[in-house]
């Protein structure tokens, strides 16, 4: 009976440690260290303890558009960017997808008041919407938890539309709108 209790307890704390939230069609998790500072117009993320030192992830919320040419990521990377950072060079365009997703990436480095940072700039669409994720640094030492919350980044698959009959899946209980399956990035 103990050893019962022992186990459902443990599961219970796992599931709450490892639980993802949803901002719009993206399904995120916290990495270890770092905290919600903000979470309206958009979610920030920064890490704990860094007082003085930029290591923020900006994860927008979504847009009833689709990101899927090149033209269209650096039109909305250059309005969409956080800061007052100068994007003159996109870096090198990365482009990666999966039967769910298309992702468009950029990684470059920016100078701002005579700091130097890393700045990675994503877009992740479905097809009929998109989110932004901008990771910003000083320090290499925020990178780990950048990867964290990358490699567990989820974004939710397309509603296909039925003719005639409406959306082909169930209706979300909390907002009624019709919601797909959370499905992994392919960055």
């Amino acid at each position: 009976m103990k050893a019962s209790i022992l186990v459902i307890c443990l599961v219970a704390g796992f599931g709450q440690l490892y639980s993802q939230s949803n901002f719009g069609i993206a399904y995120y998790q916290v990495p270890a260290g770092w905290q919600i500072v903000q979470q309206s117009p958009s979610i920030i993320l920064e890490e704990k303890g860094k007082e003085g030192t930029t290591c923020r992830i900006i994860l927008s919320a979504s847009e009833p558009l689709a990101i899927d040419q090149e033209g269209s990521y650096i039109a909305y990377r250059q309005k969409r960017s956080s800061g007052e950072l100068s994007f003159n060079n996109p870096g090198t365009i990365i482009r990666k997808e999966n039967p769910y997703c298309i992702s468009y990436a950029t990684h470059t480095t920016e100078v701002k008041n005579k700091k130097t940072f890393k700045s990675s700039f994503y877009s992740f669409t479905n097809g009929s919407q998109s989110f932004f994720v901008q990771f910003l640094a000083e320090d290499a030492n925020c990178d780990a938890g950048f990867s964290y919350f990358l490699k567990y980044l989820e974004v939710e698959e397309r509603v296909a539309e039925k003719p005639d009959s409406g959306t082909s899946k169930v209706k979300s209980k909390l907002s009624g709108k019709p919601r797909g399956r959370p499905r992994k990035n392919p960055a």
